[in-house]
């Protein structure tokens, strides 16, 4: 239908605009025609009229007019995507005027209604997931079509605690990553999502998610706690444990306490390795027993500590070596063998070998310092003939040497001239000993012999 201005000095004009279809959701797109037109109430006129048009569109013409026919003065169309939003106006503002006609205008508004909205794409990829103890995240994939306006879209979330969702716990608009606390360890939840839009002319919805279910863990238990490896003098590492109840959820955190006794009265150290990972405990003194247990971690807390376990660093210096073996004697010399002993956790760096005829071995007759940490056999020499002697052997270590060993005794070969001959007394023979009555009391006396005018007892 046209829309005319009214008549000024005999002269009309008027702006016609119309749309090809309305628009659809599937089809927004719609062709706008317009055309502008002019006319006069004289029963005779033959002149021209000469009209403008701005706006929507823009042109101009001159045509003769014929009487009072209407004359169209332009025409055309263009094409236009209808909104969601809202709808749009286009206004064309037209003059014209002519000998004794006119000059006069007219604005006409043409309207292409809002594009009808339809239901969204329903979310993907929804997840569930413990966040804290007896607290869930939910969060999913935005739909990728909302087939409306940019205003009024929202989530709708459900969780239950079944998959038919007759058992809800929550029902309520979600933004994408929602928090739901206050539920209940060792339940099973289940979730789903959909998209929903309050529009202008309809609330639209998509279908639901897929169902995505997590079990709210319960706290772990640990089976035993478990034994140390790398034992040190000043340390061990204590292994994860083995689980016994994961309570729901794998353990992400591990703690040990250490004490001085099997319980907290004597507690030297408690904390947390930060994750499920061995804990290497250092600083300690050596050769001295401690105890420890150890605890883990999941969304849910902390587990209950595991029984103590007692543990013994190793000493700061070697042990000492069993005896050494001696062998290959002869009248002066001998060759002394021996094993390497546990290091304890010192670093043994070589042996001092030494040789005593006084069950001394600080008062050695012979002594080879320092030998090579790999030196575990050694010849000795500068021995005397027919005389008893002791073999001792330590550890050299780092930070402190072992102790000497027991003694590996052995005699030299060869035999001594002596002055004191052996009586056979019942089929042994022993030592003649020769008495002296001096002054009344009977007194040891001893042979001697006169060498180079040197009396000696026991010539060399």
């Amino acid at each position: 239908m046209t829309s005319w201005g009214g008549y000024v000095n005999r002269l009309r004009v008027g702006v016609n605009m119309t749309l090809n279809h309305n628009p659809t959701n599937a089809d927004p797109y719609v062709v706008l025609s317009w055309q502008t037109y002019a006319q006069t109430n004289y029963s005779t006129y033959n002149y021209d009229l000469s009209a403008s048009w701005s706006g929507a569109v823009s042109g101009s013409a001159t045509k003769r007019a014929s009487g009072s026919n209407v004359l169209m003065m332009g025409s055309g169309s263009f094409n236009v995507t209808a909104s969601y939003d809202r709808a749009l106006n286009y206004t064309i503002n037209v003059s014209a005027s002519g000998t004794g006609a006119g000059p006069s205008s007219h604005s006409a508004t043409g309207t292409v209604p809002r594009r009808p909205t339809a239901n969204p794409s329903a979310p993907t990829n929804p997840r569930i997931t413990v966040s804290a103890d007896r607290q869930v995240r939910v969060v999913w994939t935005n739909a990728t079509t909302w087939p409306g306006p940019a205003s009024n879209r929202h989530y709708r979330g459900q969780l239950s605690t079944n998959a038919s969702f007759t058992n809800l716990v929550s029902n309520t608009l979600w933004t994408n990553g929602g928090v739901i606390s206050g539920l209940t360890r060792g339940q099973t939840y289940y979730m789903r999502v959909r998209s929903e839009a309050n529009w202008w002319d309809a609330t639209r919805t998509s279908g639901w998610s897929a169902t995505v279910s997590v079990t709210v863990p319960n706290v772990p238990t640990l089976a035993s706690t478990p034994a140390p490896t790398s034992l040190t003098r000043s340390g061990w590492v204590i292994p994860v444990a083995t689980i016994s109840n994961n309570g729901g959820q794998a353990p992400s955190n591990y703690r040990a306490k250490l004490s001085s006794t099997a319980s907290d009265t004597g507690l030297i150290w408690s904390g947390a390795q930060g994750s499920w990972a061995p804990i290497t405990i250092s600083g300690r003194a050596p050769l001295t027993t401690y105890y420890y247990c150890v605890g883990a971690y999941n969304a849910a807390g902390w587990g209950p500590y595991t029984a103590w376990r007692a543990v013994t660093t190793l000493d700061d210096s070697p042990s000492e070596p069993a005896t050494p073996t001696v062998t290959d004697v002869t009248e002066t010399s001998c060759t002394v063998t021996w094993v390497a002993p546990a290091a304890n956790g010192a670093t043994i760096t070589g042996y001092d070998l030494v040789i005593s005829d006084t069950s001394n071995p600080e008062v050695p007759v012979v002594a080879y310092r320092k030998l090579g940490a790999t030196v575990l056999s050694q010849a000795v020499t500068g021995l005397t003939k027919a005389h008893d002697y002791q073999a001792y052997v330590r550890a050299l270590g780092n930070p402190a040497n072992s102790g000497y060993s027991p003694a590996g005794v052995f005699r030299t070969t060869g035999t001594l001239a002596t002055m004191f001959p052996k009586i056979n007394d019942g089929g042994t023979w022993k030592d003649f000993e020769l008495w002296e009555n001096q002054a009344g009391t009977w007194r040891k006396v001893q042979l001697q012999l006169n060498v180079g005018g040197v009396w000696k007892w026991s010539p060399e």
